[in-house]
C-alpha cells in the first residue's frame, strides 16, 4: 500500500455527521485533506484512493461527485496542466459555516442539528507537517527539562521583526505551516520598507475573485519563499484597494 499519507487527517463535524454522505464518503474527504499541499489543494487521482482504500475506482468517483455536491469540496480541472496536476480538489469554508448565510442551512441540509456553543466556528490549526518526524507525543515545557539541557529554540517566534512577522500572519488569510513561515521571514529578513510592499500586495491578493472564494492560496511559507508580493495584481483586485502607504503600515 505504501506509505502513510500522516498520521492524522481532519474530518469536521459537519462532514462526519452529515447523514447524505456516504461513509465511505466521509473517509475520501479526510483523505483530501490530509493531502492537501502547500499550494492549498489536492492533485490525487481516483485511482489512488481507489487503492488505498479496496475501491473500484467508479464507486470512488461517485463519492467524490457527492463531496462536491454537497459543497464540501471544489474541483478545478483544467487539461492544460500537466499529467497528475490537471484536476486539483481544493476544500471549501461549508463545513464552518453554521450561520445558514448563503442559503446553507445547517439544520435543514443535514438534519444533524446545531452545534454546541462550546465549539469553535474555526478549522482546528493542523499539526506542522502532519507526521511523527516533526511531533513527538509530548515535550517538556520550556526551562523544564529531566536531562538539565540548555532550553530549546522556540521554532514558532521569528527572530528578525517578530512584531512585524505577527502582523503578517495575522492578516494572512491561511494560518498553516507556522513554524515553516516562521523560517522564510527569518530567511527573507525584509526591511520595512519590504514589509510595507508585502502589505499592500497581500491585500490586494485577498481582494482578488480566487481568494475571496478560497482557492489557490499558498501557505504563507510558500507566499514569503517564492516573492508572491511581486504577482501581478488583477485589475479587479488593484482598484478595490485604495489603502494608502500609512494605511498598509497600520495592517503588518
Amino acid at each position: 500500500m505504501g506509505d502513510y499519507t500522516g498520521q492524522w487527517a481532519i474530518l469536521p463535524a459537519r462532514v462526519r455527521y452529515d447523514r447524505a454522505l456516504p461513509a465511505n464518503a466521509k473517509l475520501i474527504y479526510a483523505e483530501i485533506a490530509a493531502k492537501i499541499n502547500e499550494e492549498g489543494y489536492c492533485y490525487s487521482h481516483n485511482q489512488y484512493f481507489a487503492e488505498r482504500f479496496g475501491l473500484k475506482p467508479d464507486t470512488v468517483s461517485s463519492l467524490v461527485k457527492k463531496l462536491e455536491d454537497a459543497g464540501y469540496i471544489k474541483i478545478d480541472v483544467d487539461k492544460s496542466r500537466v499529467n497528475l496536476d490537471r484536476r486539483r480538489i481544493y476544500l471549501t469554508g461549508k463545513p464552518y459555516d453554521f450561520t445558514g448565510e448563503g442559503g446553507i442551512g445547517f439544520k435543514s441540509d443535514t438534519g444533524i442539528g446545531q452545534k454546541s456553543d462550546t465549539v469553535s466556528d474555526l478549522n482546528p490549526r493542523p499539526i506542522e507537517n502532519n507526521n511523527l518526524k516533526y511531533n513527538t507525543p509530548y515535550s517538556p515545557p520550556e526551562g523544564d527539562s529531566a536531562s538539565g539541557t540548555k532550553k530549546s529554540k522556540d521554532k514558532s517566534r521569528p527572530q528578525w521583526k517578530p512584531e512585524r512577522f505577527e502582523g503578517f500572519y495575522d492578516f494572512y488569510p491561511l494560518h498553516k505551516s507556522r513554524v515553516a513561515a516562521v523560517r522564510a521571514w527569518d530567511k527573507l529578513r525584509p526591511s520595512d520598507e519590504l514589509i510595507d510592499t508585502i502589505a499592500r500586495a497581500l491585500r490586494a491578493q485577498k481582494k482578488s475573485d480566487d481568494w475571496q472564494r478560497g482557492i489557490g492560496i499558498p501557505y504563507p511559507s510558500s507566499w514569503l519563499n517564492g516573492q508572491r508580493w511581486r504577482d501581478e495584481i488583477t485589475p479587479t483586485a488593484r482598484a478595490a484597494d485604495t489603502g494608502g502607504w500609512a494605511e498598509s503600515r497600520e495592517v503588518l
